[in-house]
């Protein structure tokens, strides 16, 4: 689906997409630590959510704008879109009401390409199982961040259904 990493243009795929959507954003976050714009990087104060949010975004977008001219892979595009309206409507909650999970936003994003590659009949053989295991990995997660104190049950529901939902949006259209 993706091109072989052993291709000239697999190989930037892969590059591109480690750099827009890992590399560049954890620079971005540790440099906001180092020059104390944010207390620590669990970012527990949601008012300091704000900056790193609108960073993370911003990277997601570019990565959505340049993969749309750079390579024909459609799906990968519409990934980078959909993540980065939902950090942008992460950064809105965050902002008006309350500090959602990003790390559920991350998990219901994910359940999301599967289940519509699934509809769509993208995959060759039977993912059923995976999807099973993506759907427990979930739970798991969302579990972990309620065990760690981290979020209440609205900040881990709303994530999962902010990411789900923006995915699925963005593959819809």
């Amino acid at each position: 689906m993706f091109g072989s990493p052993t291709t000239p243009q697999g190989a930037q795929l892969l590059a591109s997409t480690f750099l827009n959507s890992f590399l560049l954003p954890t620079i971005f976050i540790v440099l906001m630590r180092l020059l104390g714009f944010i207390d620590d990087f669990q970012l527990e104060d949601r008012r300091q959510r704000v900056l790193p949010f609108m960073a993370v975004s911003f990277f997601f977008l570019w990565a959505y704008i340049a993969f749309k001219q750079a390579f024909s892979i459609e799906i990968l595009s519409d990934v980078m879109l959909g993540a980065g309206i939902a950090v942008c409507v992460a950064l809105v909650i965050t902002v008006l009401f309350y500090k959602i999970s990003i790390h559920t936003i991350g998990m219901g994003g994910l359940v999301a390409l599967v289940f519509y590659s699934i509809l769509v009949g993208i995959p060759t053989h039977n993912i059923t199982w995976f999807f099973c295991l993506l759907i427990l990995s979930a739970g798991l997660v969302g579990t972990a961040r309620l065990l760690l104190d981290a979020h209440v049950e609205r900040e881990v529901l709303g994530g999962y259904l902010v990411g789900f939902c923006c995915m699925f949006v963005v593959f819809l259209f």
